[in-house]
């Protein structure tokens, strides 16, 4: 069976749909006929980091993800902290409210601390590093 590649779509058409394409007025007219070691060489090439572009000459060739830029990396990492930061504070929120009225145990207490040292640690991480080292989330209170 032939396969064929548009570079206006970026799809991969099977010969034995191309009547139902053309049926539906759903069938690009810059096809080019590819060979089957292409066709899988593309259907690959997520697994390998790369994506599926069309070539100067319309065919399909494959390239790597681009890195991302640094605005990227620093958008990225600030919502993840922002997210393991709202925890913490629904995490703290109970704790500091035990200490507060006088109720907390030891326990609660040290995790209270422990939850707090892990806040700090979050505000304190550098967002513009590519792979920041996120600090451990406390554990559960222990007896």
């Amino acid at each position: 069976m032939k396969t064929f590649y548009s570079a206006k779509t970026g799809g991969f058409y099977q010969e034995g749909l191309l009547d139902a394409y053309a049926s539906r007025d759903a069938l690009p007219l810059d096809l080019v006929e590819i060979d089957a070691v292409t066709y899988q060489h593309c259907m690959a090439a997520p697994g390998r980091g790369q994506f599926v572009v069309a070539g100067m000459d319309g065919r399909p060739v494959c390239e790597f993800l681009p890195s991302p830029t640094s605005d990227e990396i620093a958008r990225a990492n600030s919502s993840e902290r922002d997210v393991r930061l709202s925890k913490a504070a629904l995490r703290i929120a109970p704790l500091q409210d035990a200490e507060d009225t006088g109720v907390a145990t030891q326990a609660e207490l040290g995790l209270l601390l422990q939850w707090k040292l892990y806040r700090v640690a979050l505000n304190r991480l550098n967002v513009n590093a590519s792979g920041p080292e996120w600090p451990r989330e406390p554990g559960p209170i222990t007896a």
